[in-house]
């Protein structure tokens, strides 16, 4: 965790859990990360206890062991891949103040980890940041008609 132009602190990996219904919570130094098991999938949040110091945005990066993360930027989302078939959708990228005011923020991809970003301008903290993650559906193609083509009845 740190700022767009400064170096990112790593958060400890070592941390203490603690389960609250269907919330499994770690607190990791000034982070809060937690994960909500819902009808929509999978909701992995940070809740950032306190102002970073430095300048630019603040900026979480989540490494990624075992899938490839790979960006869809006109959906803003990325999908989460194993031998590009794609097993995992991250999306749904919200942040919010402490008064519940949405904070601009955007998801991206950059050596091998799904980066974060919070405009945390003017925003009082905790800050909530929270993706949504979800199972990707299976696209079933015949290998001899391109996914464009479609499908047809004749």
């Amino acid at each position: 965790m740190g700022r767009e132009h400064d170096r990112c602190e790593a958060v400890p990996i070592d941390a203490a859990f603690h389960v609250n219904g269907s919330r499994l919570e770690y607190a990791r130094g000034p982070v809060l990360e937690w994960y909500l098991n819902g009808p929509r999938g999978v909701e992995q949040g940070f809740l950032l206890q306190e102002r970073p110091s430095g300048s630019g945005a603040v900026v979480l990066r989540i490494g990624v062991e075992g899938l490839e993360p790979v960006a869809v930027p006109a959906e803003h989302a990325v999908l989460l891949t194993a031998e590009s078939t794609a097993v995992l959708r991250v999306d749904e990228m919200h942040a919010f103040d402490a008064t519940g005011r949405e904070l601009e923020s955007s998801m991206e991809v950059s050596n091998g980890a799904i980066v974060l970003r919070v405009n945390d301008r003017d925003a009082r903290y905790p800050l909530r940041v929270d993706p949504l993650y979800g199972a990707e559906p299976i696209k079933l193609l015949s290998p001899t008609v391109k996914a464009s083509e479609g499908f047809g009845v004749a």
